[in-house]
């Protein structure tokens, strides 16, 4: 009997060996589907501009005084503060003071900006291990003087065979840029 249910157990792993093999090859043949997500974290970041106000799904961002200038070092960091998890929820209205005192506005629709609510990355598809980004993504809205930019920042996790020599972290930051607007200086002549 003790002999029997081992030479089960061996077949049986074979057989799910054999399985597990060739519906990865079966997988490798179909096309995958682009990274998606459902929710978000939402954040803010102000850079040479004064009285900021950012509302989304009604809760308001607000920078009244005035931001300080860029560093170097804000390009390697988180671009905001996150809130919390939120699904889309409408517009993201945004106003703010330039340099030079002028006002602006914008209204931002995200479901545009994300069509399809896919996931930036920089990564080769074939170096992607799961499906999914190890955690919900952040978008981060940045004003810079006359400059609104959005970004997406998400860890994306990748397969051995994806990971740079040497380096043995099997997930990367990537942090995109996904939408940019310039507003140009008025003039009153």
């Amino acid at each position: 009997m003790f002999l029997k249910n081992k030479l089960f157990t061996a077949l049986y792993t074979i057989f799910l060996i054999l399985n597990f093999n060739q519906s990865k090859a079966m997988t490798a043949m179909t096309k995958k589907p682009d990274l998606t997500f459902k929710r978000h974290d939402f954040g803010v970041a102000c850079y040479n501009a004064s009285d900021l106000r950012v509302v989304y799904a009604g809760i308001p961002f607000v920078r009244e005084a005035e931001c300080r200038d860029r560093e170097p070092y804000d390009e390697k960091r988180i671009k905001a503060n996150t809130t919390g998890l939120i699904a889309f929820s409408g517009p993201v209205d945004v106003k703010w003071k330039s340099e030079d005192g002028e006002q602006h506005q914008y209204q931002l629709d995200l479901d545009e900006i994300f069509k399809g609510k896919k996931v930036l990355h920089h990564e080769k598809e074939e170096d992607l291990l799961i499906k999914h980004p190890s955690y919900d993504p952040g978008i981060y809205i940045e004003v810079d003087n006359r400059t609104l930019n959005i970004y997406m920042d998400v860890n994306i996790i990748l397969s051995p065979n994806g990971v740079d020599n040497g380096n043995q972290r099997y997930s990367r930051r990537n942090v995109t840029l996904a939408f940019t607007k310039n507003f140009l200086i008025t003039t009153n002549n």
